[in-house]
């Protein structure tokens, strides 16, 4: 009993190619993120507030802020806290929180002073966080 005619086919070279392709990206991808959780893990947040923007608005004045975290690691609760300083006196103290500031990301935020930030000096300091 003879079988029919039998062809052998090599696979083609682009076929070589797009899997070797593949698989260097797969293993290149697997080499990131395993280094990303190594090094990523004893990292801090790194939070700096940067004011942007004073204006005057109902009620007092806004002042308009970006919290940037350039650290590895995200930030859960992050209270930012303002004081407007006039002849080494804090006049007065606001404070706003920062549900989730994301590793290597920034949040915008905005505090109301009621008293004229003309001639005083305004301190804007994330001050403190916690693990999400």
């Amino acid at each position: 009993m003879s079988k029919g005619p039998t062809t052998e086919t090599r696979a083609h070279w682009i076929e070589w190619a797009t899997g070797l392709t593949a698989t260097i990206l797969v293993v290149a991808m697997i080499g990131w993120v395993a280094y990303d959780a190594a090094t990523g893990t004893h990292a801090e947040p790194e939070l700096v507030v940067t004011i942007t923007a004073q204006r005057p608005a109902a009620g007092g004045t806004q002042v308009s802020f970006t919290i940037s975290n350039t650290g590895k690691r995200s930030a859960a609760g992050v209270p930012v806290t303002g004081l407007l300083v006039r002849d080494g006196i804090v006049k007065e103290r606001r404070e706003v929180t920062f549900d989730y500031v994301p590793a290597q990301s920034h949040e915008d935020g905005v505090l109301i002073f009621t008293e004229d930030p003309s001639g005083a000096q305004i301190d804007l300091h994330a001050s403190g966080y916690r693990d999400p």
